[in-house]
């Protein structure tokens, strides 16, 4: 997932890179949900994850990407 194969790194301009298995991430995850109405609700969620190790070092990581990445969605929910 975190490889730059020679023909992606001359496609891309990344430079080359060969992950090897390793720890690549530790992830946090939090949700809320609020019942506006009997079968309607309203959810929060949120997520915070870092990159570790080889996946850190990857030059996709460290020309496009980020180390600490967030994620955040808002969802209106219909139960029938």
């Amino acid at each position: 997932m975190f490889n730059v194969s020679p023909p992606d790194a001359v496609r891309s301009g990344l430079d080359k890179y060969q992950a090897d298995g390793d720890f690549v991430r530790a992830i946090i995850n939090a949700r809320l949900t609020y019942m506006i109405a009997g079968n309607v609700s309203l959810s929060t969620i949120a997520r915070y994850s870092r990159l570790f190790g080889v996946a850190e070092d990857s030059p996709i990581v460290d020309a496009v990407g980020a180390a600490n990445q967030w994620h955040g969605s808002l969802a209106i929910n219909y139960q029938f």
